[in-house]
C-alpha cells in the first residue's frame, strides 16, 4: 500500500461514481470483487487515471522475505485478472492501460 501512501480513501461509492459511471452494475460488481480478491487495494483509493503499470509493477526488493510473499501475491493477482480478461476476450491489442480503461474494457464500453 506504499505506493498510494498520503492518498485520501474516497470511499467505494464515490470511487465506483468516477469508474464506473454509465456501465452494468453486474460487470462492475464483478470486476470490484476480482480486484479486492485479487489485488486487495481499497477502491477508495484507486482513480480513474491511475496508471495499471504503475499500480502494477513489482515492488522494490527490500526485505528478501516480505518482498517474496508481496510479489508472489501480485503476480498472481495479474495472472487472474489477465485471464479473466482473456476468458472475455480482451485482446492485446486492447488492454487497458489506466482504471478506467479496466473497467470499460471488462464491461466491453470503450473507454473516453
Amino acid at each position: 500500500m506504499a505506493r498510494f501512501q498520503g492518498r485520501t480513501d474516497i470511499g467505494r461509492d464515490r470511487a465506483l461514481a468516477d469508474l464506473a459511471a454509465g456501465l452494468p452494475p453486474a460487470q462492475v460488481s464483478e470486476l470490484t470483487e476480482l480486484l479486492d480478491i485479487e489485488l486487495g487495494i481499497p477502491l477508495g483509493l484507486l482513480r480513474g487515471d491511475d496508471r495499471l503499470d504503475v499500480i502494477l509493477a513489482p515492488f522494490p526488493l527490500g526485505n528478501p522475505f516480505s518482498w517474496l510473499w508481496a510479489e508472489g501475491a501480485l503476480e498472481d493477482g495479474i495472472s487472474e485478472i489477465n485471464y479473466q480478461l482473456k476468458l472475455r476476450g480482451v485482446t492485446l491489442e486492447r488492454r487497458p492501460e489506466t482504471v478506467r480503461d479496466l473497467f470499460a474494457v471488462w464491461c466491453r464500453k470503450p473507454a473516453a
